[in-house]
């Protein structure tokens, strides 16, 4: 505390204007990285943070659909694998922008330190999308824009890049900016104006986008909290199902008549003899086969073979051939209620 202290009365004593605070960036790089998060020299994420619940908000990016958005940043969860992508951020591969990252804290509160993590392994690009390139920005007001910079306090420069080459950058990145006088200030508002990566192992610039998995704002008292987040636990599988089940294409690998003519003898065929050589087995290992509504309507219709078709109905009556709800493999986003209501016709009647 003393240095502080001490410029703080250089400034009173000689009417200066108030110095810039002394800010301290401190980054980690984890490259035998587990799920346990186990940083050294930084703090480790936490799920009690001020940050905690806060409103995400990212202007002049997206973030990418095949990840989640920015409540994951704040959730106090973090990911057991590094392309969990269900508990990671980022911005979308389309491009190769930037994006500010806006959290709003809901009311303006003292800053002691923010922290931002992040996870990556790929052996094709050895992590290019671990690392951490961002500008940290603060304000205290109600709804400054985050797209005019001029609004927002310049707190840090981050970068966690480990070198220039690209190489061993996978990894767990952690990144703290705090100040030595013990507070970055008072603040409702952080903003990362975040960058790529761009790793020279990675070809298309747009998958450089880094995987942000936590970002915590801490105050004094939350610093001492700091490493109880909570990791996802690894899906335990205890079943496999197999499930037979027959998608169909009308019109495109064949003539309506001739894909009609298939299910109807030649698969119909094929299915009632693996059917009948199961039926001595346990029921929970017979052979089941699962069709949608419409062919089987078809397989059953007038232009079945007889003894066929009673033989089709033994095996639906047994469960050996069953058929769910649609009448087809759909888009349901294409059809309105009426056309969704009416096609669970045909299994109806069947």
């Amino acid at each position: 505390m003393l240095q502080p202290l001490l410029r703080a009365l250089v400034v009173l004593l000689l009417g200066l204007p108030p110095l810039p605070a002394a800010v301290i960036v401190k980054h980690e790089h984890l490259v035998n990285a587990d799920p346990t998060w186990s940083f050294r020299s930084i703090v480790r994420p936490s799920k009690s943070d001020l940050a905690a619940g806060a409103k995400i908000a990212l202007a002049g990016d997206r973030f990418e659909p095949a990840g989640a958005d920015g409540a994951v940043l704040v959730n106090g969860v973090l990911p057991n694998d590094s392309l969990d992508l269900t508990e990671e951020a980022l911005l979308a591969n389309a491009n190769t922008n930037g994006g500010n990252l806006a959290i709003d804290l809901g009311r303006t509160q003292p800053v002691a330190a923010v922290a931002s993590y992040s996870w990556h392994e790929w052996d094709v690009d050895q992590g290019s999308r671990g690392p951490q390139v961002f500008t940290l920005y603060g304000s205290a007001a109600e709804s400054p824009d985050p797209t005019n910079l001029t609004a927002w306090t310049k707190l840090a420069d981050v970068d966690t890049r480990p070198n220039k080459t690209g190489a061993k950058w996978g990894g767990q990145h952690g990144a703290v900016v705090t100040d030595i006088s013990g507070k970055l200030g008072d603040f409702r508002h952080l903003l990362f104006v975040v960058q790529r990566t761009r790793s020279p192992l990675q070809p298309d610039a747009g998958l450089t986008g880094t995987l942000f998995s936590e970002i915590d704002v801490h105050s004094s008292a939350t610093l001492a909290r700091t490493g109880d987040a909570t990791v996802l636990e690894p899906a335990k599988v205890e079943h496999v199902w197999v499930v037979f089940k027959t998608h169909l294409d009308i019109g495109y690998t064949d003539t309506i008549e001739q894909v009609l003519k298939k299910y109807r003898v030649n698969m119909m065929d094929g299915a009632l003899k693996v059917v009948e050589s199961s039926r001595a087995l346990p029921p929970e290992q017979r052979f089941s086969w699962t069709l949608a509504g419409w062919p089987l309507t078809h397989v059953l219709g007038p232009q079945q073979d007889p003894a066929r078709k009673a033989r089709i109905e033994q095996a639906v009556r047994e469960g050996a051939i069953t058929f769910h709800a649609l009448p087809f493999t759909t888009h349901t986003e294409t059809q309105d209620l009426e056309d969704l209501v009416r096609g669970l016709g045909y299994s109806t009647r069947l």
